[in-house]
């Protein structure tokens, strides 16, 4: 992606504009990759549709948002595309590596233990997509997959900590550098 993002406790309005990770980060970017932008957004367990949102409209694939307002509205948009793919494949399609999204979403549902996952987990495929369907619900590696596949975009992600972006693997198909193949 084009635009590289990150996700705060606060928003650019709460004067992050100017803190110093920010700043750093938008130093090195410019070194990376020039042309890039960095854009601070709400961390509020939405951020990943927020921030691939942002990617997309300098892919120029998504309008461009005004604010934050607008951009959760997108963000919602997005989620609402993603949960409505993984429903619709749940058993039709089987992935790469030969299972069923039904069963990866219920394993992901799974108390293993250290409690549930995440609110109303029950080891069901449906209680995932309730979960992801609720605004501010975190984002994972399979969430992240069907985004990738919805909208035919490689991502990598990078962490605060991390200097390499890591790739998701893409689910049903071959996506390669923003290309389904």
């Amino acid at each position: 992606m084009l635009a590289t993002l990150r996700a705060s406790r606060a928003n650019l309005h709460d004067g992050m504009a100017h803190h110093p990770y920010l700043l750093e980060l938008r130093k090195r970017m410019a070194l990376e990759q020039p042309g890039s932008r960095v854009r601070d957004v709400p961390a509020k367990g939405d951020c990943f549709f927020l921030s691939a949102n942002i990617g997309l409209q300098a892919l120029q694939r998504a309008p461009r948002t005004n604010g934050n307002d607008e951009l959760e509205d997108a963000g919602w948009r997005d989620r609402a595309a993603v949960t409505g793919l993984m429903r619709a494949r749940l058993t039709s399609h089987p992935l790469i590596d030969g299972d069923e999204l039904q069963i990866k979403l219920a394993l992901a549902a799974l108390d293993t233990g250290d409690g549930p996952p995440f609110p109303g987990a029950d080891g069901t495929a449906q209680s995932y997509l309730r979960y992801m369907s609720k605004a501010y619900s975190w984002a994972e590696e399979l969430a992240i997959a069907a985004w990738q596949e919805h909208f035919s975009v490689r991502i990598r992600l990078r962490s605060n900590q991390g200097t390499h972006p890591a790739p998701i693997p893409p689910m049903w198909s071959r996506l390669q550098g923003g290309q389904a193949k």
